[in-house]
């Protein structure tokens, strides 16, 4: 009988190239979820009322990070990057920002106003509900001989 692997990091000595085709498949699935949550993060511009007509250009401030092969991981998140300029305003719109109102007291009596919030876009936890099935998926193709 063969062993049981629990996690790829037990890979590493036991089938060298098989661990390096799965942390391929890791890195391509990680590819599908983000482009999946740009197209979703897209599609729900009819969230804003107000929204600016760069918001389309947002999307590219959802990336993937840097692979770690120490125990094959990689995450999608929505910081930014250096070579999109303003990319770094994504995160404000996929995480949401709290209702802000005034509270800076002037010397003349003003009423207090609302200086409104971002509704939170969750692009990315939507496409995270079918990474599980997007790895098998990749995976099985990695391995098949």
């Amino acid at each position: 009988m063969g062993k049981v692997i629990y996690d790829t990091s037990e890979m590493k000595n036991f089938y060298p190239e098989l661990k390096e085709k799965v942390d391929k498949a890791v890195v391509a699935a990680a590819v599908q979820i983000r482009d999946r949550a740009r197209t979703l993060f897209t599609n729900a511009q009819n969230l804003y009322k107000h929204r600016t007509k760069n918001y389309k250009k947002l999307k590219e401030g959802i990336n993937i990070g840097k692979f770690n092969r120490q125990n094959s991981s990689i995450k999608v998140h929505a910081l930014g990057s250096k070579s999109q300029q303003n990319s770094y305003k994504t995160r404000f719109f996929v995480g949401g920002t709290v209702y802000r109102k005034q509270t800076k007291v002037a010397k003349k009596p003003v009423k207090p106003y609302s200086k409104g919030y971002i509704k939170a876009n969750d692009a990315i936890d939507h496409s995270m509900q079918n990474a599980g099935n997007y790895l098998d998926r990749f995976i099985k193709n990695a391995i098949k001989p």
